[in-house]
């Protein structure tokens, strides 16, 4: 008998599930189970072009993934590597995960794009409302 970490992805969900099982060696039971390096599944780096994002835009979207991962950025030239690690005993669908980035990557750039256009104006409006009443 052996232990071997048996995977399955679901086409319809997209889940990958992964459960560890004692099977014994034999011919059928060596079929059904896939091996698939571990870093991949429990890992996912993404290189941002520091030249499109600005690196506060790059970290505040990060900040809004900790919640699902663990996270590090580095810098590596003109890019920023952004690496997601699983949290223990959690799946995640980096494919998934790659285009929300992607996604929240965009909305935090256009945030900081009008906060540098009009933060002004909500400095203005915030100075009257808390001005003192003459």
């Amino acid at each position: 008998d052996r232990k071997v970490l048996l995977i399955r992805y679901c086409t319809y969900t997209q889940n990958v599930t992964c459960k560890c099982e004692t099977v014994q060696c034999n011919w059928e039971a060596k079929k059904s189970v896939k091996f698939r390096n571990s870093e991949n599944m429990t890992e996912k780096t993404i290189k941002i072009d520091l030249s499109i994002y600005k690196q506060e835009v790059i970290t505040a979207t990060v900040h809004k993934f900790t919640d699902k991962c663990f996270i590090s950025q580095s810098k590596a030239d003109e890019e920023i590597q952004v690496t997601f690690t699983a949290k223990s005993e959690q799946l995640v669908n980096f494919e998934l995960l790659e285009k929300e980035f992607e996604n929240e990557l965009i909305d935090q750039q256009i945030r900081h794009a009008t906060e540098q256009k009009f933060g002004h104006i909500r400095n203005l409006i915030v100075e009257k409302a808390f001005a003192p009443i003459s």
